[in-house]
């Protein structure tokens, strides 16, 4: 963003809420000490990955307000990767460029990768949010993707004291299973309609085959499509993103809620 490239450390656009400036300001201060004090690794840092069997129920969305979340209200810095190839949908959302993107920075071999090269092949979504998108396109056939070298790529941002957060889509392919399995907590998402609750349902009770432990994968009910009545799935959603409008300040209350939910559980390591 051009607004990054001047030295700018944060941006609103128009039109905005007086609450949204005051935690965007908050975000900065709190992100000036940090830097300061040398408090960037202070807190633990996972990988969180959002997965859905079904497309089309808003995982990318998702993906990008839970990082927001994490570097607005949680003084965190994020690294958002979409894992979704080819296209993704993070960088469209953004309208970031796909010039360098993930296939590049999985190319790298581990013993090459350091946080000021992976730093090369980012993009800065507000002051503390860096994405790495998918190609946005067709890969070369001869353009080979290197699941094996990710989990490299995880590691040098965490132990730099980022927060990853990883948009899967609802594809499994060699590298969203190899991303499934180094992922700390992996929030399974259905919209709460009838056949994106059979899918979740089944990926869920057929997980183990891919050694999946169940306790790493949590339910998550995104009301993309509108309101959803009692939604029974097999096991209990640990959050509900509720559908929201502008003429409904409840609505977006509760929808806050949900999302802050799911920040509330990326605080702590699960028990394994």
């Amino acid at each position: 963003m051009r607004a990054f490239d001047v030295g700018a450390d944060d941006y609103l656009t128009k039109p905005f809420q007086a609450d949204e400036l005051t935690a965007h300001v908050t975000a900065v201060l709190r992100r000036s000490d940090r830097i300061q004090t040398g408090n960037l690794k202070a807190a633990p840092q996972q990988v969180v990955a959002l997965y859905s069997p079904k497309g089309g129920v808003g995982t990318t969305t998702l993906a990008i307000q839970l990082g927001e979340a994490m570097t607005m209200r949680e003084d965190r810095p994020v690294a958002l990767i979409d894992l979704d190839l080819p296209f993704g949908g993070i960088a469209a959302t953004l309208n970031l460029y796909t010039k360098q993107h993930i296939v590049n920075v999985l190319a790298i071999t581990p013993e090459r990768l350091s946080l000021p090269l992976l730093k090369q092949f980012v993009q800065y979504h507000r002051a503390d949010l860096l994405v790495i998108p998918a190609p946005g396109n067709l890969l070369d056939l001869e353009e080979k993707v290197q699941p094996a070298h990710l989990k490299a790529v995880l590691d040098t941002l965490s132990s730099n004291g980022y927060q990853v957060i990883l948009d899967l889509g609802s594809t499994l392919t060699d590298l969203t299973e190899t991303a499934l399995h180094l992922s700390d907590v992996v929030f399974v998402i259905t919209s709460g309609q009838p056949v994106a609750n059979k899918l979740h349902d089944t990926f869920l009770a057929t997980a183990d085959r891919l050694g999946l432990e169940s306790h790493r994968l949590m339910p998550v009910i995104n009301e993309l499509h509108g309101p959803v009545g009692n939604v029974k799935l097999a096991r209990t959603p640990i959050a509900r993103i509720t559908h929201a409008s502008e003429r409904s300040r409840t609505r977006l209350w509760l929808k806050e809620q949900g999302i802050h939910k799911l920040v509330s559980v990326t605080r702590c390591k699960p028990e394994y």
